[in-house]
């Protein structure tokens, strides 16, 4: 009888932890770990998101979420209305998104809607922070720290420091 495999999403952004994630998905990596991240979602037919969504709903395990001073990409807007379309709910779950959601343009990055999906569809969640760059530290009017003031407002107690 063979194990299950556990599928693990990793996500953050490249910019900042890019040569971080390689490392981090290497280590993760085992027979039965399987450890996916943004860039393994080619740009087909479908959008980004609808792939996110699909893998942490009906794939995913755990999401491992890396928390820098860095953003990422915005969500396009057509990404946003089909998020707000498919799960109607998303706002009511997440109310203080809906600023966020109706900015032009839009103001959440995919990295950070990783985390709510996540969140959205009752994974595992682990947060990580890097030493050197605590979000909380971070100007009051910057993306990251409200994102990471939202997850910290949530309550959500799987938050480690990230030695790097």
């Amino acid at each position: 009888m063979s194990a299950t495999r556990r599928q693990i999403f990793l996500s953050c952004v490249t910019v900042e932890f890019g040569a971080h994630r390689s490392m981090l998905k290497d280590d993760l990596s085992m027979p039965q770990v399987h450890v996916q991240e943004q860039s393994d979602f080619i740009q087909g037919g479908g959008k980004l998101l609808e792939l996110l969504d699909s893998y942490i709903r009906e794939h995913c395990e755990m999401v491992i979420h890396l928390v820098g001073s860095r953003t990422g990409s915005s969500v396009k807007l057509d990404e946003i209305r089909w998020l707000l379309e498919t799960h109607p709910d998303f706002l009511e779950r997440f109310e203080f998104l809906k600023d966020d959601c109706e900015a032009w343009p839009v103001t959440l990055s995919y990295t950070q809607i990783e985390a709510w999906l996540a969140l959205y569809h009752g994974k595992r969640l682990q947060i990580y922070f890097p030493e050197k760059s605590d979000p909380a530290l971070l100007p009051a009017d910057n993306p990251q720290r409200r994102h990471w003031q939202r997850l910290t407002d949530r309550g959500e107690n799987h938050i480690r420091l990230l030695v790097v």
